[in-house]
C-alpha cells in the first residue's frame, strides 16, 4: 500500500507517494513516464536522468537545485582526485557536501581521516574556480608552515594562478602585504594563525568588507 506525503515532492513541493519518494524521484505529476527508468541508476547518473526527463517535460523546478548540488560535488570529487590521486572517503564526501553548500560547521574526527587534505583541496577549489580569496586559519605557527608547504605542492599540480601566502614567509609589513593581497583581483589563499588574524586583520576584514 502506498503512502502519500503532502508537500514532499523534491521538484514541485506537492504531494508524492512513498514509492517515488523511496526512489528519490519527483511525483507522478512532474514525471509521469518512467518507461526508460532503470533501477540500476545510482547517484549522479540517476539525478542526471531525472533532470533530463524533467527538462524534456518542461517541468524542472526545485529539482534543479538538487541536480546542481550533485553536479558540483562530482566536479569537486574529480578536482580532489586530480590533486591528491585519491578518491574521497565517505566521511570526506559528507563534509564536502556541506562545504559546497556553504554550511558553517566543525569537522570533528580522529587524526588521519583526511580533514586537512580535504580543507586544503577545498580552499584551492574555491580560489581557482571562483577566483576568490580564502583565509586559511590554523592554531599554531608550525601548522602555518606545514599547511603552506602542502598548499604549494597541491597548487603546483594544479598549475593555477592562485597565490599562496603565508605569514611565516613574509618579512616587514605583513599586515600591509596581506591587506593589499585581499584588495587585489588575484585569487589567493592566505595562511595564518587565529591569533594573527585577531590581532591584525579582524577589524578590517569584518568591518571593512574585504570578505
Amino acid at each position: 500500500m502506498l503512502m502519500i506525503f503532502r508537500g514532499f515532492c523534491p521538484n514541485c513541493g506537492g504531494d508524492i507517494d512513498s514509492e517515488r519518494l523511496a526512489k528519490g524521484l519527483p511525483c507522478r505529476k512532474c514525471l509521469p513516464n518512467l518507461d526508460l527508468f532503470s533501477a540500476s541508476l545510482r547517484g549522479y547518473e540517476r539525478v542526471a536522468w531525472v533532470k533530463e526527463r524533467l527538462l524534456d517535460n518542461d517541468s524542472l523546478r526545485g529539482y534543479w537545485s538538487i541536480a546542481r548540488q550533485f553536479e558540483e560535488l562530482r566536479d569537486f570529487e574529480e578536482f580532489f582526485t586530480r590533486l591528491t590521486s585519491f578518491r574521497l572517503w565517505n566521511i570526506q564526501r559528507s563534509w564536502a557536501k556541506r562545504l559546497l553548500n556553504r554550511e558553517n560547521f566543525a569537522l570533528i574526527a580522529p587524526t588521519g581521516v583526511g580533514k586537512s587534505t580535504l580543507l586544503m583541496t577545498y580552499a584551492l577549489y574555491r580560489a581557482s574556480k571562483e577566483l576568490s580569496k580564502v583565509i586559511f586559519m590554523v592554531p599554531t605557527v608550525e601548522l602555518v608552515k606545514q599547511t603552506y608547504s602542502k598548499l604549494v605542492v597541491l597548487n603546483n599540480k594544479l598549475c593555477s594562478e592562485v597565490l599562496i601566502i603565508s605569514t611565516t614567509e613574509l618579512r616587514g609589513d605583513k599586515k600591509g602585504f596581506i591587506l593589499n593581497a585581499m584588495k587585489s583581483k588575484e585569487p589567493s589563499i592566505i595562511v595564518m594563525t587565529n591569533n594573527f588574524f585577531s590581532r591584525n586583520l579582524k577589524s578590517e576584514v569584518v568591518n571593512g568588507g574585504l570578505f
